[in-house]
């Protein structure tokens, strides 16, 4: 057990990013954005061991929560590319806008690719939810796509050079989006599915981005709930959504 003068003791940028094995940027943008409880002296920050400590045990694996915004307040921040399991597309609707209100809220930019879902009925959704879209699209602080048309045009290196041209566009700043899967579409082609999820993932764990991944598997794919299982090596955590509040889980390697 740590004794109260080793609880105090305040830790730089540097001590807590070799104490986590993480990127000292990463770090550094936790106490920026006030995720991780830290004080500023000077141009320097600075962390106490107890915040630290107490930060830590709030991201344990499993750690429940009442609402998906504690979730997003205590156990994540980017790079993060999480799957979420559904079996209904209706809920990807509530979780996107609930995201997305977050996203707004702490003034980040938004993205969302759209591969079974409408273009235009995204739109009316977080539109009719209370989200200022066409003021977003024209401040460049919301972009939708189509991911479906780039796919079956350029592929996955298609879709991977967009979303690369996005984050340049963005000055690489932490941004928020999601991509929802519906396991139905593809089911003849599930194969390509993981090679697009495993080379996706490469690319957001080097990058700023706070993604979602809502995969919904249907009672009319036999197989969904498996082929969700091969998706889960391909991201960083899995939220699961039952009645009784979020359950964040991280991967073990």
């Amino acid at each position: 057990m740590r004794n109260e003068a080793n609880l105090n003791r305040l830790l730089t940028i540097r001590e807590v990013s070799a104490y986590l094995q993480m990127d000292a940027n990463t770090v550094y943008r936790w106490c920026r954005d006030s995720m991780l409880p830290a004080v500023k002296m000077g141009k320097e920050w600075r962390v106490s061991q107890r915040d630290l400590d107490n930060f830590l045990l709030a991201r344990r694996n499993g750690a429940r929560y009442d609402s998906l915004e504690a979730i997003l307040r205590h156990q994540v921040s980017p790079p993060e590319h999480i799957m979420v399991m559904l079996t209904d597309p209706e809920r990807v609707y509530e979780l996107e806008t609930a995201f997305f209100q977050a996203a707004i809220k702490r003034g980040y930019p938004i993205l969302k690719p759209c591969w079974w879902q409408n273009v235009d009925e995204v739109r009316q959704r977080l539109g009719a939810a209370g989200i200022p879209v066409a003021d977003l699209e024209a401040a460049g602080r919301l972009v939708i796509w189509d991911l479906w048309s780039v796919y079956r045009e350029g592929g996955t290196q298609g879709v991977l050079d967009l979303f690369a041209r996005q984050v340049e566009a963005w000055d690489d700043r932490v941004f928020w989006g999601s991509g929802s899967h519906l396991i139905d579409e593809w089911s003849g082609s599930f194969l390509e599915l993981l090679a697009y999820e495993e080379r996706l993932h490469a690319v957001l764990s080097r990058s700023t981005g706070m993604m979602i991944c809502p995969c919904v598997s249907t009672p009319a794919v036999a197989k969904g709930a498996a082929e969700m299982l091969n998706l889960v090596p391909h991201h960083s955590g899995i939220l699961f959504m039952p009645q009784s509040g979020p359950v964040l889980a991280r991967l073990i390697a």
